[in-house]
This record gives structure tokens, C-alpha cells and sequence, in this order.
């Protein structure tokens, strides 16, 4: 074999590689753009939901038409979110007209959600889905499934006669007489409820803590914290003086939270914490907690008092009197100040260097200004 053939069968496969390479490329970008088309595509699919409530056990079939144009079943849900209900039906296969199906807190209410399907589309007799906008509910209270079909009376809801459903019970509405328990031969239609729970942000009971205190020492003040789903908290503090907290935790989903500041200037703060659970449900900003801070200052005092009490309400042992003609001098800035009638006076119980009795006192006091 020459070196010309060897240099043309190179150049051949050379080529044929440069093509089979061209081919190759594009595919891999298309499959790279589809993969990402369909992982977007997965991002936004809706949140799947789940059975919830049944009762599956028929036995026969309940009419529902001119003579019983309602029927209705209760249940209480344990999802917090009501996507769907499917209910067991029988029909003839000349009717005509549309079926509605509606969810309501009370017989008697307005309905939260509906839907009315055309007869024509519903089964001869099997398992229907009755697909309405998805609600909002609360686990545990009771909720009632609605049918109403007017024509006729070969259309009919499966039914139980055994009270296999301990969470709700079958209902009739008559014209004329109303809503009233079905009768005693069946105690439940035959229904499936379909959801899923949503994820919900922690609950926090108001802020527990002091109302006030004095510059520069420390006070804690805590919270009562739940989450219904369960979840581990975090919480963050605003403490009203231009301070947060880092996001502190996680704590448990039921229990007490504490924090604990101090203030440097002397004012009126307001403390609020906001909560959030591991996946990141937030609550808003809790109440205000009103925080008066005070300064402790050097001063002389002397008169008479007519009460004298301990303040239990601070972190911290201070006593107040009840002036009925005292008079104080404070050095750092110097004033004098006269108090009379009742007028309070609050002081450091730590600090004190004066003469007390029961009604008079004399001496050096740190006092809450």
C-alpha cells in the first residue's frame, strides 16, 4: 500500500468522522433542551392529591330526583385542602338534564365549591370523579357532599346499610319537610373524598415577658409556639431598636420559645417575632409587646410615704412608695423634684443606703427614671 492511498483513506475517514460528529451534536443539545423543557414542565404540575375520606361498602342505591331532590353526605376531612369527590352512581340511560354536586359547611349554607356535570357523561351505573375547584378547609370539622338532580327518579347514589363511615351519616331533603337524617335502612352514601394538606405557617400565642426595665441589663421574654403540621420552627426577634435576631432555632413544633436583650438609651420599644417552619411556610410579624426602658439614676430622698410594695412584675428587685410629701434631688443632671398626693416614686431595692420606716424614709437611692 502506497503513501497516497494511506494519506486518501485518512482524509476519508477524517471526514466521515467530522460528519458523524455534526449529527451527533444537535441531538445532544436537543436532549439537553428537552430534558430542561420537561423539567420546567414538572415544576409547575399541580400538587398531587390523595384519598382522604371513604366509605366504599355499597349495597344498593339511594334515588335522588322530584320526590328527594337532595341528598347528602357529611364527613370531616383530615386534609387541610378539598380537591375532588367521587361518589358511586346508577342512572337510566335516557335521562337528560345535568347533575350538580356541591360542598357545603352547613345543609342549609351556601355552597364553597361546585361543579354540574351532564347526565350524558356519567356512567350507567359505577365510580364517577366530580372534579370542582380545590378549597381550603379545616381538618376534623364537618363538611357535607351535596347532590341535587331534579328529573325524574331513575338516578340514584350508592348507599350502605351498615354504618361502616363513623365520621358523618347520610341525609335526605324532602319538599315541604327539609333536611332530615336518612332513614334508618341506610346509614351512608357511597363516596370517596379526595386532598392533600398544605403547608401552613407556625401560630405563636402573644408575647410573655416584662413590661419594663432599666438600661443596659438583660431581659428574656418567650413565646408559646405551634404548628399544626408539625413541623420544627425557627423564629426571628425584632426588638423595636433598629436590633434583630438571627434566625434562631429549629425548635419544636409545640413548646416555648425564649430570647433574652438588653436596651442602651432610655424609651419605649416595641418587640414583635416572626416564625417560619423548616420548608419555609412564614407567619406575619406577631402583636406588639410594649417595652418601657427606664435609666437608674443617683438621688437623695426624703419625707413621708403612705404605702410602700415590691414590683413583681420586672426582672430584677425594685420597690415603689406612694408619696404623700417627699422630695428628691437627683445629681447627674442636678434637679429638685417634690412629689406629693400619691405621685410614685420606683428605686433599686440593691441600692439602697437611707433610713425606712414605715412611713418616712431618708437617704441614697438608685431610682427608675
Amino acid at each position: 500500500m502506497n503513501k497516497n492511498h494511506l494519506i486518501r483513506k485518512g482524509l476519508v475517514c477524517g471526514i466521515i468522522l467530522l460528519f458523524v460528529g455534526a449529527s451527533v451534536v444537535p441531538s445532544i443539545d436537543g436532549n439537553l433542551v428537552n430534558n430542561k423543557k420537561m423539567f420546567d414542565q414538572m415544576k409547575n404540575l399541580p400538587t398531587l392529591d390523595h384519598i382522604d375520606q371513604q366509605q366504599t361498602n355499597c349495597d344498593g342505591y339511594r334515588p335522588v330526583g322530584e320526590i328527594n331532590p337532595y341528598i347528602a353526605q357529611s364527613f370531616k376531612p383530615t386534609f387541610n385542602r378539598l380537591t375532588r369527590i367521587e361518589l358511586k352512581v346508577q342512572k337510566d340511560y335516557s335521562l337528560t338534564g345535568n347533575v350538580l354536586v356541591s360542598i357545603r359547611t352547613t345543609l342549609e349554607g351556601e355552597d364553597l365549591t361546585s361543579v354540574s356535570v351532564p347526565m350524558i357523561e356519567l356512567p350507567l351505573q359505577d365510580w364517577f370523579v366530580f372534579d370542582f375547584p380545590n378549597i381550603t378547609v379545616t381538618p376534623e370539622d364537618t363538611y357535607y357532599i351535596v347532590l341535587c338532580y331534579t328529573i325524574g327518579d331513575s338516578f340514584a347514589w350508592g348507599e350502605s346499610h351498615n354504618d361502616y363511615y363513623t365520621r358523618g351519616e347520610a341525609w335526605e331533603y324532602t319538599p315541604g319537610q327539609g333536611w332530615n337524617p336518612a332513614p334508618s335502612w341506610y346509614s351512608d352514601t357511597c363516596f370517596k373524598t379526595y386532598g392533600y394538606s398544605e403547608n401552613q405557617p407556625p401560630n405563636s400565642l402573644p408575647i410573655d415577658g416584662p413590661s419594663w426595665g432599666i438600661t443596659n441589663v438583660v431581659y428574656t421574654f418567650c413565646i408559646n409556639v405551634t404548628d399544626t403540621d408539625g413541623d420544627d420552627i425557627y423564629c426571628i426577634w425584632n426588638w423595636g431598636d433598629g436590633n434583630y435576631s438571627y434566625w434562631l432555632g429549629p425548635y419544636s413544633s409545640n413548646g416555648t420559645i425564649c430570647a433574652s436583650h438588653s436596651w442602651s438609651q432610655r424609651g419605649l420599644y416595641g418587640i414583635r417575632v416572626k416564625l417560619k417552619d423548616v420548608y419555609g411556610a412564614e407567619s406575619g410579624w406577631s402583636d406588639l409587646h410594649v417595652f418601657n426602658v427606664y435609666e437608674l439614676k443617683k438621688a437623695f430622698l426624703f419625707g413621708s410615704y403612705s404605702k410602700m410594695y415590691t414590683n413583681l412584675s420586672t426582672e430584677g428587685d425594685y420597690s415603689t412608695v406612694e408619696s404623700v410629701n417627699l422630695r428628691m434631688i437627683l445629681f447627674k443632671p442636678f434637679q429638685f423634684l417634690h412629689y406629693i398626693d400619691g405621685k410614685t416614686i420606683t428605686f433599686s431595692k440593691d441600692t439602697v443606703k437611707a433610713l425606712i420606716t414605715s412611713r418616712f424614709l431618708i437617704g441614697l437611692l438608685d431610682v427608675v427614671t
